[in-house]
């Protein structure tokens, strides 16, 4: 460790950002941005922070392990991309067959007489959620002697 880089060793330690710190392993642009380093300088530089202890071994072995895994994942990934066979969960799922995606349920069809009747079931209900107990009770009693429209009717007259 004879040739250590002009930098001040505070500005180091300041400076690098280490894989432990991240949980994606990756330096912070910041970091990037900062300083330059050549692979002599940053093995120096984790020489040093070993020594002062600033970061343990094991941190700096755990890190390279974590990255060879990472780089095997990913070569892994890439031959099953570049062989075309993809996970079932992959990263490309419409490139699935429909018949490993599901069936999509067909929607029914609502008749002109259904739609109707849910539409005026709505304007009932906006209607008489507005009102009191007791018009609530009155309404009600007109829907089942006269029907839907009349009980809209009088429940836009006692709304007023």
């Amino acid at each position: 460790m004879d040739a250590i880089p002009t930098l001040a060793t505070a500005r180091y330690y300041s400076a690098i950002n280490f894989a432990g710190d991240r949980k994606d392993g990756l330096l912070a642009k910041t970091t990037l941005g900062k300083i330059r380093l050549t692979p002599d300088h940053a093995a120096q530089a984790l020489h040093v922070l070993i020594a002062d202890g600033k970061i343990a071994a094991k941190a700096v072995t755990d890190a390279l392990k974590r990255r060879e895994s990472m780089i095997a994942d990913l070569r892994k990934r890439l031959a099953a991309l570049e062989a075309g066979v993809m996970a079932k969960d992959g990263p490309f799922p419409m490139s699935l067959s429909r018949a490993r995606r599901g069936r999509r349920k067909a929607k029914r069809k609502v008749s002109a007489a259904r739609r109707a009747a849910l539409k005026l079931h709505g304007r009932y209900l906006g209607l008489v959620r507005t009102l009191p107990k007791a018009a609530k009770a009155k309404i009600k009693a007109i829907r089942e002697k006269s029907g839907v429209k009349a009980a809209i009717a009088a429940a836009k007259r006692l709304g007023r």
